[in-house]
C-alpha cells in the first residue's frame, strides 16, 4: 500500500485479497470501467517498480481510492 497525493494506491493482488475475489476478476472489472469511461485511467492508475522473488524489476499498475471503492456496492 502507498499514500500519495492524497489517497490510498494498492495492486490488483492487494484489492483482490482485501475484497476476497480472484484477481483476473479484479483486472477484468478495472478494465470495464476503464473501457466505459466510469473512470479515467490517467488520474487512477499509476506504474510502480517492484522487485520481484527473481530479483527483476517489474513494472505494476497501482490504483487509487476511486478504483477501489468501485467494488462497493452503490
Amino acid at each position: 500500500m502507498r499514500l500519495k497525493e492524497g489517497t490510498v494506491w494498492l495492486d490488483s493482488h492487494l484489492i483482490a485479497e482485501i475484497f476476497d475475489i480472484d484477481r483476473t476478476v479484479i483486472v477484468k472489472h478495472i478494465g470495464n470501467i476503464y473501457k466505459t469511461g466510469e473512470l479515467s485511467e490517467r488520474s487512477t492508475c499509476a506504474k510502480i517498480a517492484q522487485v520481484a522473488a527473481d530479483g527483476k524489476t517489474r513494472q505494476m499498475n497501482t490504483y487509487n481510492l476511486d478504483v477501489i471503492l468501485s467494488w462497493l456496492p452503490s
